[in-house]
C-alpha cells in the first residue's frame, strides 16, 4: 500500500472517507511470519532502490499576474533492483507535474500518467524484467506550473515530490541538484552549496549532497538577507536567510549556534555539516534545511505574529495545526519552536523511521531534545515543558469529536492509526508527547546519582553514530535500549526490556500513584523517612521503577527507588543525615501519571 508504507503484509482496509468508519481495520503480518518469529518491521517491500539523483530544473520569474514561475526539469535516477522479474514500478510525482518523455539508459520508453484532472498517477513499465542487484539508470523530463504557483510563503514545493521517486517506504539517495532561475531569485536547498554564478540574464546555482538522505526540496528567495557562520565549538556552518525587515540574521544565528551546541553535546554531532536555515512560510525540517515560520524568527509582539507562529509551537505539543485544542503556553513554546526544528537534524533526518509505527522515535526524540534545550538555556522551562505534555496527554483537546484522552486513544505504536474520525490528530499528539515521554522516563531510569546522564549520553551518541544516513525500528532501538541499561533498572535483571516497552510503546496503561510518608526526627543530626507508596490503575503485570527524592540540607537527593509490580503497595525505610526535610515524589517528572497523591502522617 504506497499510501501507508508499512511492514505488515495483510490489511483489512474500509474506504468509506465519509462515515466514522472509514480507514485501516487491521494490519498484521503473516501468520508464518509471526509463528516462526521473523516478522519484522525492518522488512524492505520496496521494489527498488534510489541511489543518485541528478536534477536540473528552470525556473521561470513572476509574470505580470504575480502567478509563481513554471518548473521544467530534466532528472536523472541511478537506482538499483531489490528483486528480480519487477516490470512495473509507481513513481511518486505531484499531479502538478507532467512528464514529457522517459529514456531508459539513453532510449525513450513509453509510459503512463493521465492528466492532473484525472487520476494523475505515474507509472512506469520497465522496457526489461528487472534483475536483483543490477544498476539502472532512467531519465525523466517534465514540467508544470501549478506546484510552485500553490506554494505558500517562503517559495518551493516543500514537502511536495516535485521529481520522480519510487513509490512505497522512505528511500535515501544523494543529490545533484542545478537551479536555473530569472529575475534574482536566490536558490536555498539541501546540503551545500557547490557554485552560484551568472550566465547572461540567469542565475545558475548547484547544490550537493554527498551523503544519502531522504528528500531533497529547494526554497527560492527574493528580498532576502544572508550570513553564514562556522560555530566554534561543532565546527558546523550556519547559514540564515531571512527576510528583509525581520530579524538580524546574526541573532537568529546565535539561536542556532545555541542549539546545535546542546544537542551536539548529548546526542554527538548530525551528519550533516552545513544547516541552512530559511525564514518564512511554514516551519519544517528536512536534511542540513530548516524552514522557521516569521513569528519564529521574529519575536512575539503581536497576536498577529502569534498566529504565524501556532504550525511550530502546536507541533511541539503534538497538535494538529488547525486545533482549536488546549492552549499552549506561547512563551515556552515560542522559545522552543526553533530548537525544535534543529533537533530534527538528528531525529528524522540524520536518523529516519523505518515505518509510521516507528514515528514515535524521530517525534519523541526531537520533543525530548527541546526540553533538554530548556534545561541548558532555562530550567524552569523544562519543568514547564513536561507539566504541559502530561496535561495535553491527559485532557481531549477540542479536535476530537469523543470525550477520550489522548493517552488512551491507542498505543504509540500504532502512529497514524490512531488518527480516527473522532480522534484527528491523536497519532501525531501521541508520537510528540507520549513518545517524548517515554524517552525521557529511559533517560530517568539510566540516571545515576555519581555520573548523572553520562549513560544516557553514551546511549544516545551510540544510537546516532550507529544509523547515522540510515532508517531505525522500535526494535532496533530497544536493543540498543538492553545493550545499554544496566541491572535494576532492567527490572528481571536480565538487560532485557520487553517489560517497559511493552508498557510504554506497545500498551496504554498509565499509573496513578499515593504516596504516604512521615518524618522523625532520631539521635544526632539524622532524620528517619518512613513510606508506602501505592500504584493503581494499571493491568496486573504492569512494572515501573519510581524513583524518590527528597530535600534535605537545601539539596535534591533521590533517596530510594520503588519497583512496583501491578495494583500494589510497598513499604520504604530511608534515614536522611538531616534533622529537616521534605519528600519530592517524581521530583523531574519521572514517570507519565495519570494522579498523583501524596499525604504526609505527622
Amino acid at each position: 500500500m504506497p499510501m501507508l508504507p508499512a511492514p505488515e503484509e495483510t490489511a483489512l482496509l474500509n474506504f468509506d472517507p465519509a462515515s466514522e468508519t472509514d480507514g485501516v481495520w487491521y494490519l498484521s503480518h503473516l501468520a508464518a511470519e509471526l509463528a516462526s518469529g521473523s516478522a519484522s518491521s525492518s522488512e524492505d517491500k520496496r521494489l527498488v532502490a534510489p541511489e543518485h539523483y541528478r536534477i536540473e530544473a528552470f525556473i521561470g520569474k513572476e509574470n505580470l499576474l504575480h502567478k509563481m514561475p513554471d518548473l521544467l526539469a530534466t532528472c536523472e535516477l541511478n537506482f538499483r533492483s531489490l528483486d528480480d522479474g519487477t516490470r512495473m514500478v509507481k513513481f511518486d510525482l505531484v499531479p502538478d507535474l507532467q512528464v514529457s518523455r522517459v529514456a531508459w539508459n539513453g532510449q525513450e520508453v513509453p509510459f503512463i500518467q493521465e492528466s492532473r484532472k484525472q487520476d494523475g498517477s505515474f507509472y512506469l513499465q520497465m522496457p526489461e524484467p528487472l534483475v536483483k542487484g543490477r544498476a539502472y539508470q532512467i531519465t525523466f523530463e517534465y514540467s508544470g506550473g501549478e506546484i510552485l504557483q500553490n506554494s505558500v510563503g517562503a517559495t518551493g514545493p516543500p514537502r511536495r515530490i516535485w521529481y520522480p521517486t519510487p513509490a512505497g517506504g522512505t528511500s535515501r539517495a544523494t543529490y545533484d541538484l542545478t537551479f536555473h532561475t530569472e529575475g534574482g531569485l536566490t536558490i536555498v536547498s539541501v546540503g551545500k552549496p557547490v557554485k552560484q554564478a551568472r550566465e547572461g540574464a540567469v542565475n545558475v546555482t548547484e547544490w550537493a549532497s554527498d551523503l544519502p538522505i531522504s528528500q531533497a526540496v529547494f526554497r527560492y528567495l527574493g528580498g532576502f538577507f544572508s550570513k553564514t557562520v562556522t560555530d566554534e565549538t561543532t565546527r558546523m556552518e550556519l547559514a540564515a536567510y531571512l527576510p528583509v525587515g525581520g530579524s538580524t540574521t546574526s541573532d537568529v544565528l546565535t539561536d542556532m549556534r545555541n542549539s546545535v551546541r546542546v544537542f551536539a553535546d548529548w546526542f554527538g554531532p548530525p551528519a550533516y555539516s552545513r544547516l541552512s536555515l530559511v525564514g518564512g512560510g511554514a516551519t519544517d525540517s528536512l536534511p542540513g534545511l530548516v524552514y522557521a515560520s516569521p513569528g519564529v524568527t521574529a519575536g512575539f509582539s503581536s497576536l498577529e505574529t502569534a498566529a504565524l507562529v501556532v504550525e511550530g509551537i502546536a507541533e511541539i505539543h503534538g497538535q494538529p495545526a488547525q486545533s482549536a485544542g488546549p492552549p499552549v503556553t506561547t512563551r515556552t513554546g515560542l522559545d522552543e519552536a526553533l530548537s525544535f526544528q534543529v533537533a530534527r537534524q538528528w531525529w528524522g533526518n540524520t536518523v529516519s523511521p523505518v515505518s509510521f509505527h516507528d514515528a514515535w522515535l524521530s517525534s519523541g526524540l526531537a520533543n525530548l531534545s527541546t526540553s533538554l534545550y530548556d534545561l541548558a538555556v532555562s530550567p524552569g522551562e523544562f519543568t514547564d515543558h513536561w507539566v504541559r505534555a502530561r496535561e495535553n496527554l491527559l485532557r481531549p483537546p477540542m479536535s476530537f469529536l469523543s470525550t477520550a484522552r489522548p493517552i488512551d486513544v491507542g498505543p504509540v505504536w500504532m502512529g497514524v492509526l490512531n488518527d480516527t474520525y473522532k480522534t484527528r490528530g491523536a497519532g501525531g499528539l501521541l508520537s510528540t508527547l507520549k513518545g517524548g515521554y517515554i524517552l525521557h522516563m529511559l533517560r530517568a531510569l539510566m540516571w545515576d546519582p555519581q555520573k548523572g546522564d553520562a549513560d544516557f549520553r553514551a546511549m544516545m551518541q551510540d544510537f546516532v553514530k550507529q544509523f547515522a544516513n540510515k532508517s531505525v525500528s522500535t526494535e532496533d532501538f530497544q536493543s540498543l535500549v538492553e545493550k545499554h541499561m544496566k541491572p535494576p533498572m532492567d527490572m528481571d535483571g536480565n538487560h532485557r526490556m520487553d517489560w517497559f516497552f511493552g508498557e510504554w510503546v506497545y500498551g496504554t496503561d498509565i499509573p496513578s500513584y499515593h504516596l504516604e510518608y512521615s518524618l522523625r526526627a532520631q539521635r544526632g543530626d539524622q532524620m528517619l523517612l518512613t513510606g508506602k507508596l501505592t500504584q493503581s490503575g494499571v493491568s496486573l503485570g504492569f512494572k515501573m521503577i519510581v524513583p524518590i527524592f527528597a530535600e534535605f540540607a537545601g539539596k535534591e537527593v533521590r533517596v530510594t527507588i520503588m519497583a512496583m509490580r501491578g495494583n500494589s503497595s510497598r513499604d520504604f525505610k530511608v534515614t536522611l543525615p538531616a534533622t529537616r526535610g521534605k519528600v519530592l515524589p517524581n521530583l523531574n517528572h519521572d514517570v507519565l501519571t495519570d494522579k498523583e497523591e501524596i499525604t504526609m502522617v505527622k
